[in-house]
């Protein structure tokens, strides 16, 4: 699931041209390992990235089937050690997740948040993925045109609504294909893999250790199953249910966002004082609902109707640090007829957005074959709403290109099939976009693999992103500095939901707080 709307500051620099590295080619065969003896010439990244990262590239083949024929480049960037060579362990591949996520900037900000013993163990290796941002960018449709608010709702009351949303869809994948032609096939998250396998013996390194959010976590679960004696010590946090790529996957979100909504509305309700929609959820609901369909009537600028006060919804529930600044947009409008607040969490999608949105579809769409079948798609999302309505029909509309894709794979890489390392996982019990039985069939998969569950929380993304946690940080510090896992699965308790003041809600509701860069898994 991904916000249409908005857009990080970093990504918007995304086409930014980068010209001082020196690539380097290598040609892999298809499911074997890397080896190479070329090296990465490290220069100055682009106008807009942090200056205390470097970057290169790396040249790799579209189609690993025929190696030696095209090539793209891949942009990857360095947040150098910090400590001696005898305290070095080698390199950390990160990713923040997507499909479609940039990550040239997210080596510093995964840098920042290390302590100091890892920032001196460990060069952070970031890489914008085959197709996204610095690397290769590819697009589906002209967002000034597609994305022109407000898009239609995506609830449909009627048989010419289910159309248009379909007729939407459709548009969608049909310039997916016409705009990247047979090419568009090789984006998928095996070829991302083995893309960075190259990238690790472009550096010389014999083994790579890696840190993944969200989609992250399968792409590092692929990346382990695929070249097991290259990985190290692989952390995967937020995890994507492996046996759900990717159909299932997104039937699973539903549920799980409707519960964090739920969370959400007793959280606000619980916080009456502050914003005035009700003490109890039903009240809260009747608000949030009411204030759905006047915006459906009259968009608010003209440009926030449903399906963006939606796309606000489901965005912030990621991370409960976003609440207080929603739920005071609500009250702003509800109570006071104040359209600012939600005005501000509204950001039309830009180029920048508009390639997230095309790799999410594309790799989706190429990983595993979806259902052709239409009806099945509305009879599925027809169920669902009648329980689980938050997401439903977003999700249905979003994912739905899937539909009418004439590629993919005929069974999605089965994880954990060969020996894979001892790997840690982390999992919050609330989590909306990886819900949590995703996480144990990622656990049972890849055996050997030890699972932190931190319970009472709602979060996506776990260690580093609950930074008042001890817990989650101890155990994910000591894995990445020693090795070792913890002798069994083990719970830590997550951080209770904020506890917002007026001034405090009224001051993030002016801003518009947008996909930031710094956060994982904002794509899946």
């Amino acid at each position: 699931m991904k916000r249409l709307m908005a857009v990080g500051a970093v990504a918007a620099v995304g086409m930014g041209i980068l010209t001082s590295p020196v690539a380097v080619s290598a040609a892999p065969q298809a499911n074997s390992p890397t080896t190479t003896t070329s090296s990465v010439v490290w220069g100055a990244c682009p106008a807009g990235y942090p200056a205390t990262i470097q970057c290169s590239t790396v040249s790799v083949p579209l189609d690993y089937a025929h190696p030696y024929g095209k090539k793209i480049n891949i942009v990857i960037s360095r947040a150098k050690a910090t400590g001696t060579a005898a305290q070095r362990q080698g390199v950390l591949f990160v990713n923040r997740g997507g499909p479609g996520g940039t990550g040239v900037a997210y080596a510093q900000s995964v840098q920042n948040r290390l302590p100091t013993s890892l920032k001196q163990a460990y060069d952070i290796i970031g890489f914008d993925p085959r197709g996204v941002g610095l690397s290769h960018p590819i697009y589906c449709v002209d967002p000034a045109t597609f994305y022109q608010a407000p898009v239609p709702d995506p609830i449909p009351t009627s048989r010419r609504d289910i159309a248009i949303n379909t007729g939407r869809s459709a548009q969608y994948a049909a310039g997916c294909l016409s705009k990247n032609g047979s090419d568009v096939q090789f984006y998928n998250t095996p070829n991302t893999a083995r893309d960075m396998d190259v990238i690790r013996a472009a550096l010389g390194e014999q083994k790579i250790n890696y840190l993944g959010y969200s989609y992250g976590t399968y792409l590092g679960s692929v990346y382990a199953t695929l070249f097991p004696t290259h990985a190290r010590r692989f952390i995967l946090d937020s995890n994507v249910d492996p046996t759900g790529v990717w159909y299932d996957d997104n039937l699973g979100q539903n549920v799980a966002f409707d519960k964090s909504f739920h969370e959400f509305l007793r959280w606000i309700a619980s916080n009456d004082a502050v914003f005035h929609l009700g003490t109890t959820e039903a009240k809260v609901s009747k608000a949030w609902y009411g204030m759905r369909a006047a915006l459906k009537k009259n968009p608010a600028g003209g440009v926030v109707g449903a399906a963006e006060f939606d796309n606000a919804g489901s965005g912030d529930m990621y991370s409960d640090s976003t609440w207080p600044a929603l739920a005071q947009a609500v009250s702003d409008y509800v109570n006071k007829h104040d359209d600012a607040g939600i005005l501000a969490q509204y950001g039309p999608t830009d180029l920048a957005g508009e390639n997230g949105n095309t790799i999410y579809t594309v790799v989706s769409c190429n990983d595993q074959v979806w259902p052709h079948n239409l009806q099945k798609w509305y009879g599925d999302a027809a169920k669902q709403y009648q329980k689980y309505p938050f997401l439903v029909y977003g999700n249905l509309w979003f994912n739905m290109p899937c539909a009418f894709w004439p590629y993919g794979a005929r069974q999605a890489t089965r994880v954990g099939s060969t020996n894979v390392p001892n790997i840690l996982l982390f999992n919050a019990t609330g989590d909306p976009a990886t819900p949590y039985d995703g996480a144990l069939n990622m656990h049972k998969a890849l055996r050997g693999s030890k699972l932190v569950t931190v319970t009472g929380q709602f979060n996506h993304g776990q260690y580093l992103y609950q930074s008042k946690n001890t817990c989650t940080l101890g155990y994910g510090n000591d894995y990445l500095l020693t090795g070792k896992l913890p002798k069994t699965d083990v719970t830590c308790v997550g951080d209770p939901h904020p506890t917002p003041t007026a001034a405090a809600a009224k001051s993030q509701a002016k801003a518009a707080p947008g996909l930031s860069n710094d956060l994982p898994g904002r794509a899946f």
